[in-house]
């Protein structure tokens, strides 16, 4: 069962120039929405496996975990010098980030995480090279994508804004698991958002099964509008996002996990390489 939404936001923060704007930006949202910020810091375990032999391992892991701790009590800092209640995850793991924070949001009862992919290096030429592109794949709850831009020496995160649930465009197909029935309602609920609802399938279909998650965003205080879209999904959804001027996109994580769609891209994945805007992906 997801938990209450926007109440406790993680944010993975690795150090680099997107990590403040990042922690920036969750602060505003926390602040209109009064969540609490989670901080948390993963120590790669590539940065341990590949020290040079003979190496003191533990005190090279003692220097990386005080150095974020101090690095994460300066970013905790902004947080709490504007009314944000924040708190660093006090352990600093280590292991794959994508991995590590998945499980901790897990165990830990977070709402959401809250991400940046970046959109410039080697790494965007990867398919799911990025611990943003891997998070998506694997996290319990949900996650809100943002993509990172250099504008000359600026970082700036496209769309956020504290708008950014204000008009929601939801992505959905036959079936739609618990995410779509029970923490969109919730989230409806507590931002009153407009919602687009649009349907993409390969052959037409009768839309007459969701019309109950169309009743129920409607009560929870949503204004709702429904759309059909067809062919290739990830670039009708795109183009749809653009013309109707959507603050964020939403799209339920397939159940399928082919080896193919790895490679080759899902919907989710395209939307998460291509789109430039914010993306919300739902665990199934």
């Amino acid at each position: 069962m997801l938990g209450n939404p926007l109440t406790r936001i993680m944010v993975p923060v690795d150090f680099s120039e997107v990590s403040a704007p990042l922690v920036e930006y969750a602060g505003r949202l926390a602040s209109r929405y009064g969540s609490e910020v989670v901080l948390i810091h993963v120590i790669e375990e590539g940065i341990v496996e590949h020290v040079a032999s003979g190496y003191n391992v533990e005190a090279l892991v003692r220097d990386l975990e005080e150095h974020a701790r101090s690095r994460m009590e300066e970013l905790a800092d902004i947080l709490r010098g504007s009314g944000v209640s924040v708190t660093i995850y006090p352990e600093m793991p280590i292991g794959d980030p994508a991995a590590v924070i998945s499980h901790i949001a897990g165990e830990e009862g977070v709402s959401e995480v809250l991400i940046a992919s970046k959109g410039w290096g080697i790494k965007r030429l990867i398919p799911l090279g990025s611990t943003a592109r891997l998070l998506i794949k694997l996290s319990p709850v949900p996650v809100i994508r943002l993509k990172a831009v250099k504008a000359d020496d600026r970082v700036d995160l496209l769309g956020a804004t504290e708008d950014l649930f204000n008009r929601m465009l939801v992505a959905v197909k036959p079936g739609y698991g618990e995410a779509l029935r029970d923490y969109l309602p919730a989230l409806a609920e507590k931002v009153k958002p407009e919602i687009t609802l649009v349907y993409i399938e390969e052959e037409e279909h009768s839309m007459d099964f969701a019309r109950e998650l169309e009743d129920v965003l409607k009560a929870r205080g949503a204004s709702v509008s429904s759309m059909m879209l067809s062919g290739k999904p990830y670039q009708r959804i795109i183009e749809a996002a653009e013309h109707l001027e959507a603050s964020i996109v939403v799209i339920e994580r397939s159940v399928r996990e082919g080896l193919r769609e790895l490679f080759m891209g899902s919907t989710m994945v395209n939307l998460a390489n291509k789109l430039n805007k914010p993306l919300m992906v739902l665990p199934r």
